[in-house]
């Protein structure tokens, strides 16, 4: 017997990000053309917190909690390098040395096992492409407002003792977050 869909669980490992820079341009995508987009290893979901304010009043005996401002912690984006892959590179160098615009809005999209394709299988040569939305709809969108690069490690550290595979990684601030979800 199949479980009700509010049951499912969100896979982690089925996701996809987008950003995009006013007046265009993607500086998640790799600048050599023969990428059209970049896929990611890992990137942390936005988060908010509340930190707890104490307030005691001059005849209380206890203190009182209230919320205080809420904060964001900061995306970490991880991917393997490939040639050519220097879109976070360059968004932090226009965010650090130019006037252009530099902030974007950048979406995470995760996706979850129903919405995929009818007849699809890992070993089907049906692609999935998150550009045609016949193909592969997302479950899950979590939208960060204006945000800005503020770390790039343009590439993993270097080391001739091991085969690993070099990991670069971005660091991006924001200011806010939406999640919106589809049901069908």
């Amino acid at each position: 017997m199949a479980r009700p869909a509010n049951e499912d669980l969100f896979h982690s490992f089925r996701f996809h990000a987008k950003a995009l820079l006013p007046g265009g341009g993607d500086p998640l995508v790799p600048t050599n053309s023969n990428f059209t987009e970049a896929g990611f290893s890992s990137i942390t979901t936005p988060e908010y917190s509340l930190e707890a304010v104490e307030y005691r009043e001059g005849n209380s005996i206890f203190t009182q909690k209230y919320p205080g401002l809420p904060t964001t912690a900061d995306l970490t984006f991880s991917r393997g390098v490939v040639l050519g892959d220097t879109g976070m590179y360059q968004w932090l160098i226009r965010t650090i040395a130019t006037g252009e615009p530099y902030r974007a809005d950048v979406t995470i999209y995760q996706f979850h096992r129903a919405g995929l394709p009818t007849g699809w299988t890992p070993a089907s040569d049906i692609p999935l492409k998150v550009q045609d939305p016949a193909t592969l709809s997302p479950r899950r969108e979590y939208t960060v407002k204006e945000a800005f690069p503020i770390r790039v490690k343009p590439a993993g550290d270097l080391d001739a003792s091991t085969a690993d595979v070099s990991v670069a990684e971005a660091d991006v601030a924001y200011e806010y977050f939406t999640i919106e979800d589809f049901t069908s």
